[in-house]
């Protein structure tokens, strides 16, 4: 009654005049091919998006910090390790009194020596939200994760197609 000689696919070139004769009655692995297909587009876009929200959710964080934040000038007095690996001790004095804050060490760039000056946001509520005026480790995370985007909606278009 059917012919299974041909590949399941057949009739279902693209056209620019719209579906053949033969796709009105598609099989079941074309059905199966186009969900699967949309579910990958579906997946990427997630994936951008989430991308986009995480740098646009850092650069705000960063920008709230520099405008709402304390502004001060602190000492770095040597480095510990913390929970999450090494870290730089750095001490300010404000109106409410001393305070040292551990400030995480990047993995790569620009490192501090005892004694060396720089600046800090911080947010007085919460310590632990903190800025180094510079830190390129946070900068590089930002665009890193508006590259993720862009690349996953690039590979979006292309399964698109």
């Amino acid at each position: 009654m059917f012919d299974f000689s041909t590949t399941p696919w057949q009739g279902f070139e693209k056209s620019e005049r719209g579906p053949n004769s033969s796709s009105l009655f598609q099989p079941l692995a074309a059905v199966s091919y186009r969900k699967c297909r949309m579910f990958n587009i579906i997946i990427f876009l997630l994936g951008a998006g989430i991308m986009f929200f995480m740098a646009l959710r850092s650069v705000l964080a960063r920008r709230r910090l520099c405008t709402q934040g304390q502004k001060v000038t602190a000492t770095v007095e040597g480095t510990v390790q913390s929970r999450d690996g090494g870290a730089y001790v750095l001490a300010f004095t404000t109106a409410g009194g001393s305070h040292r804050l551990h400030y995480p060490k990047p993995a790569r760039g620009k490192s501090f020596a005892v004694g060396d000056t720089v600046t800090l946001y911080y947010d007085p509520d919460d310590p632990e939200k903190m800025y180094v005026e510079g830190d390129r480790a946070t900068l590089g995370a930002e665009v890193l994760y508006a590259v993720i985007g862009v690349a996953l909606l690039v590979l979006t278009v292309g399964i698109a197609r």
